[in-house]
């Protein structure tokens, strides 16, 4: 496995309790990635060991000469919370993405492990792949920040 995901811990000096932080979680995930008949972000939660499982996604476009391409990247997220302090664990990146140029169009999604593979080949279609670990780069950083500054904030009442 090429991409084997992104962790880190953080701590969170203005919220000391465990069941607090827990919460801004949650409110975190149903402020960012809606709730539908067919999708629910959160597939585990457990308060009583302060760990939270969920699917979500980000987008991002890119532009290669002429194309564009449009792509979804999915993860799994594991949130482990403890009093003033957390880590968050992020796997099992797929993809889907579509675009100007049907030669790279994903209708299903796949694994992002190949597009380092596909980056390290130096062909002329690298470019594409570089692009796009650039936005999965950005994406997860845009993913992890939002995180962070949540939270991060002390409740204002």
């Amino acid at each position: 496995m090429f991409f084997p995901g992104l962790s880190g811990c953080a701590t969170a000096p203005a919220v000391e309790e465990r069941q607090d932080l827990f919460r801004k979680a949650k409110q975190w995930i149903a402020q960012n990635y809606v709730t539908t008949s067919n999708y629910n972000p959160i597939q585990l939660e457990d308060v009583d060991n302060g760990v939270i499982i969920g699917r979500i996604y980000f987008k991002f476009s890119t532009q290669f000469f002429i194309h564009q391409m449009d792509y979804t990247v999915f993860c799994v997220m594991k949130l482990q919370i403890k009093d003033g302090k957390y880590k968050y664990t992020f796997t099992d990146f797929t993809h889907v993405a579509s675009g100007t140029n049907r030669h790279y169009e994903v209708a299903t999604p796949e694994s992002c492990d190949g597009w380092i593979d596909q980056h390290n080949q130096r062909h002329p279609s690298s470019g594409s792949y570089t692009k796009a670990l650039g936005g999965l780069d950005n994406g997860m950083n845009n993913v992890i920040a939002s995180l962070q500054k949540a939270l991060a904030e002390a409740d204002d009442f």
